[in-house]
């Protein structure tokens, strides 16, 4: 049996045979007589430990002879190190010459991945840098987050022995101690970019921390502006689903969690701390950060759908009493008609009215002389909705009109073939004309109006507008257009036309010629300039 001694090296602790650690004495003895550097020596007790556990010893794990001679033998001789603290020039350099990647954070600007990967390659560290830069634009971002994943799993080199690994150079006595000696003191110049970089970074995130947590209390106002005292279940589950509480409670779940990551973010900017317990924390939250608002997306998504598939099956078509006057009517007049209920005029020999609703509205006409008038009763203010499936729809089957007044609703007005039509709508109406072929339109469009005929063939055109109305069309013989020349900040009309045949457009009893006419109340585009109408439009 051999005696068994415990013994410290590197701050490790082993089981050593009592022969083995008087070898081993005798050669870091042997170190510190000819290498008179503490540095050097602390760097040498750690590639003992590396060495040793290449030969399968671990903590506590016994050191025996053979051990100690292996590693003595890759090390080399402790004479190669001078009193005067010279290197020997014709040492040979024997030992483990296996290259390992290891992030350089000597030369780093960021994380020392780019740095320790030109290392490895023996290459500048520029090349490696400006192959990143492009691949971040050639794969939209991934590269970004292949930098992380290495930063996360890559350790950096600290040791003497792990930077002459990383250069592919073998760690013996000599390289250890010309690589001690031909150290320079890092450029401070990087340093100094980081820390900005991290400070402004570190700012962005903690403000836009702060502006989430501002929004969320904002939303919270808005909601209970919007509840107003009626029942939340009835006005937040009629816009998207019953199953609110579960999208709200995924949404809420995925903004704190965004806000924890972005204070995540400015403590490790301001701190200067990237150590892995910070990127596996941020990694976490991101994780569950887009776990959370998929599922809430998702969440919205299903409630959206089923409500549409129960309105769907709760819809139902009546029809509306229409007196006899109607079929000689030439006027109608619609008002007090919300937002959500949508009405389609159809010219048609057989008066007649539809109303498609899967709420509890009614609907009447009244017919003076040749006026009818269409009255409405639908929910109120409070209840309107600007869901597509919560929506009245009204077909209306009647005689081809010469006058539409509409007041805050909308009409599509279809298959009229007449000689004259006038339309006045205002408080935000509007007016399509589809599949109709009229020769003579005058419109009387204002308060944030419109009138759309481009679907139909319109003759002769005269449009009177005012207070950000619009008015579209097609090709027309001849156009007229009389507008304000004074309005407010953002209330200006907008007049456009395929073409207008006569060569020119009247405003304001004047001929403008040009294809684009603009002043500071009125914009006029004419002859197919469809995409500076679609620029302004947007």
């Amino acid at each position: 049996m051999k005696d068994i001694t415990r013994i410290h090296i590197a701050k490790v602790a082993y089981e050593i045979e009592l022969a083995a650690k008087k070898k081993l004495e005798a050669y870091i003895a042997q170190l510190e007589a000819y290498a008179q550097d503490v540095e050097v020596l602390e760097d040498i007790e750690i590639r003992i430990t590396e060495l040793l556990f290449e030969r399968g010893i671990k903590q506590n794990d016994v050191i025996t002879s053979a051990d100690v001679a292996s590693v003595c033998a890759q090390l080399g001789d402790p004479k190669e190190f001078m009193a005067d603290g010279d290197v020997v020039s014709d040492a040979p350099e024997t030992g483990d010459v296996r290259k390992r990647l290891y992030r350089n954070t000597d030369t780093a600007l960021v994380g020392g991945v780019l740095s320790g990967v030109a290392s490895y390659f023996g290459v500048n560290p520029l090349w490696t840098r400006l192959a990143f830069v492009l691949l971040t634009f050639i794969s939209v971002g991934l590269s970004l987050f292949v930098y992380v994943l290495f930063w996360l799993i890559v350790p950096s080199a600290k040791t003497a022995a792990e930077k002459l690994s990383m250069a592919g150079r073998p760690v013996t006595l000599a390289s250890i101690r010309q690589l001690n000696e031909n150290e320079v003191t890092p450029n401070e110049a990087p340093r100094i970019v980081r820390r900005v970089a991290t400070i402004l970074i570190g700012l962005t995130a903690l403000l836009t921390a702060i502006g989430v947590i501002a929004g969320a209390i904002y939303s919270v106002i808005a909601l209970h502006q919007i509840v107003d005292g009626r029942n939340i279940n009835e006005v937040i589950g009629q816009s998207i689903g019953s199953n609110y509480l579960i999208t709200f409670g995924l949404g809420a779940i995925a903004a704190a969690t965004f806000v924890v990551f972005m204070i995540l973010v400015a403590y490790a900017s301001f701190k200067q701390v990237f150590g892995k317990q910070i990127w596996m924390t941020a990694i976490i939250l991101v994780a569950l950060g887009l776990t959370s608002f998929g599922a809430a997306v998702g969440s919205a998504a299903y409630g959206s759908y089923d409500l549409s598939v129960q309105a769907a099956k709760n819809i139902v078509t009546k029809q509306v009493n229409v007196p006899k006057e109607f079929a000689s009517a030439t006027s109608l007049s619609i008002k007090d008609i919300k937002y959500d209920a949508y009405i389609e005029y159809i010219v048609d020999a057989t008066p007649r009215i539809e109303m498609s609703t899967s709420r509890d509205d009614s609907l009447s006409i009244l017919v003076e002389g040749e006026r009818a008038t269409l009255k409405y009763t639908g929910p109120s203010d409070k209840d309107v909705t600007y869901r597509s499936d919560k929506q009245t729809y009204i077909r209306v089957y009647g005689p081809a009109l010469q006058s539409i007044d509409i007041d805050a609703a909308s009409m599509q007005y279809e298959g009229a073939i007449q000689n004259t039509l006038t339309v006045n709508v205002k408080n935000a109406g509007s007016v399509t004309v589809l599949e109709s072929r009229i020769e003579t339109v005058s419109v009387l469009a204002s308060e944030g109006s419109s009138f759309d005929g481009q679907s139909s063939t319109l003759s002769k055109v005269s449009a009177d507008m005012s207070l950000s109305s619009s008015l579209r069309l097609g090709t027309v013989a001849s156009l007229s257009v009389k507008a304000p020349t004074t309005c407010a900040v953002n209330a200006r009309n907008e007049v456009y036309a395929v073409k207008v045949n006569e060569g020119f457009v009247t405003y304001n009893d004047n001929k403008v010629r040009n294809t684009q006419y603009e002043e500071s109340c009125t914009l006029i585009l004419s002859d197919g300039q469809t995409e500076i109408y679609d620029q302004y439009d947007n």
